[in-house]
């Protein structure tokens, strides 16, 4: 979806552009499969609702649970047991 969603838009280059980030940024959101909710609506006001936050960020691919173990044993366990 959000490969979809900026090949809309006219490409990295001009998705950079219209949302004012850096082209790096919007390649990051391609590789992560994801793209930040506040960039979503602003994608939305932009394109007059045309493409609508709900939709892009309705396939939002979220980290594995793998992640989050991974990170809770490298950062240590809080003191209420997690």
């Amino acid at each position: 979806m959000i490969h979809a969603v900026i090949t809309q838009l006219g490409g990295v280059a001009a998705t950079a552009r219209l949302l004012g980030v850096s082209q790096p940024a919007v390649s990051q959101w391609l590789r992560d499969g994801r793209l930040p909710p506040a960039r979503a609506v602003q994608i939305e006001a932009i394109t007059g609702g045309l493409l609508r936050a709900a939709d892009m960020l309705e396939y939002t691919i979220i980290k594995p649970e793998a992640d989050l173990k991974t990170k809770i044993e490298t950062e240590g366990a809080t003191d209420d047991g997690l």
